[in-house]
């Protein structure tokens, strides 16, 4: 009897529930939501912000009713973004809908600021740099990308176009180049670059792409010397090397002069220490034809320079450090490369190219030659110099390289 009474009480309770759970999950749900007034859209040429005036209201759900998208939406990023994590919007979803908010803002900045197309005049010679207002909206362009991306980060802790570049596989350039920085210096180091790289085009663009006046040289090597002291001021030493040897004119010229010696990454930091000591005395920059004491100190530092390279390569090495020098063994290697030739083919030809032009120098000296007999040995001399550079080249490449730059070797049979 009792074991009734207990079952009948127990369904009782479950049936209050049940009236109980019906009634509150009836009754509409209060949720605190962020809504806006009419936006008033205040313009700032510079910024191009929004300012809007933002009212809190109490918005209440009633079961049923339909979703719109206008209940999130509104023209003041941050509080969109709010809006949207309120109802549970995935963070990816969200990064794209700003993202696309973000991109078709400034896309349409940059077209009002795009200078005006005009008609492609064939029959004119193009200016290297363009015209001036190409060169200004290249310049404004670059600063709507930077507020671009200061906005992005702002809004939501990062760049989406930077991180997408990432995801597939693209790497930014300033990371590769600079990733001995920190970010916070990185992007200073930029900042000061880029400034300096728009002084440097206007100088450019004022000669149209052709020679500097020398006064204009002498304002490029000014603007380069500033920069390094900008970059000075908030880099270490250490760092302070390791953008020079990234960045600086003088290691620029030493890949270019390298290009094929293929050195260490210690040696090229040891001559580009030894350089570096000489960069004022060494460079083309300042050169004057004229100007004699000049001359000579550049022939001096030219050889005190070639000395301290020696000793530290040593006489094997620095015998390829030279080759690797010669426009002719520049050319050689390329077209090795582009035959799928070994090294080894280049540096044959070259060093053939030498030996047999300093015995063709001197059978044209020897007086105890007739000249029938001189022409006769310098032709066999060039016989045989053909038959062994196309077996170092093989015949397909040996043809190029003749027409190219085997000059010489018809040369040999001169007899001057």
């Amino acid at each position: 009897m009792r074991d009734f009474r207990l079952l009948v009480l127990t369904l009782a309770l479950n049936a209050g529930l049940a009236v109980a759970a019906v009634y509150v999950f009836s009754q509409p749900v209060a949720v605190t939501w962020t809504t806006f007034e009419p936006a008033v859209v205040r313009t700032n040429t510079r910024l191009h912000k929004r300012t809007l005036v933002k009212t809190t209201n109490v918005y209440q759900r009633v079961p049923g009713e339909k979703f719109t998208w206008h209940q999130v939406e509104t023209p003041d990023y941050k509080a969109y973004i709010t809006n949207l994590r309120a109802v549970s919007c995935p963070e990816e979803t969200i990064r794209d809908i700003i993202l696309a908010e973000i991109n078709k803002l400034f896309a349409a900045r940059v077209k009002a600021i795009r200078p005006p197309n005009r008609q492609n005049q064939y029959w004119k010679t193009l200016r290297p740099f363009g015209r001036k207002e190409d060169f200004e909206f290249q310049r404004t362009s670059r600063a709507l990308e930077k507020e671009k991306t200061a906005l992005l980060k702002e809004l939501l802790g990062t760049d989406p176009n930077k991180e997408a570049q990432k995801e597939m596989g693209h790497f930014d350039y300033w990371e590769r180049m600079y990733d001995f920085l920190s970010e916070d210096k990185r992007e200073k180091a930029r900042e000061v670059q880029d400034r300096f790289q728009e002084l440097n085009q206007e100088i450019w663009q004022r000669n149209a792409g052709g020679p500097l006046e020398e006064e204009d040289q002498k304002e490029l090597n000014r603007l380069q010397k500033e920069q390094l002291a900008e970059m000075a001021k908030f880099l270490a030493p250490q760092e302070m090397e390791e953008y020079e040897l990234r960045s600086s004119q003088t290691a620029s010229q030493l890949r270019h002069d390298l290009d094929g010696f293929e050195p260490s990454p210690e040696e090229f930091r040891d001559i580009f220490r030894i350089k570096k000591m000489r960069e004022d005395d060494l460079s083309w920059n300042n050169h004057d034809p004229e100007d004699k004491a000049m001359n000579d100190r550049r022939q001096k530092a030219q050889l005190e320079t070639d000395k301290e390279i020696k000793t530290l390569l040593g006489d094997d090495r620095y015998k390829e450090y030279e080759r690797a020098k010669a426009y002719e063994y520049k050319e050689l290697v390329r077209l090795t490369e582009r035959q799928g030739l070994p090294k080894e083919a280049a540096v044959a030809v070259f060093d053939m190219k030498k030996t047999v032009e300093e015995q063709a120098s001197k059978l044209r000296s020897n007086k105890l030659l007739t000249p029938e007999q001189r022409n006769e040995t310098l032709k066999a001399v060039r016989v045989e110099t053909e038959k062994a550079v196309s077996e170092a080249l093989g015949e397909k490449a040996y043809k190029k390289y003749k027409d190219r730059n085997g000059w010489w070797i018809s040369n040999l049979a001169s007899g001057n």
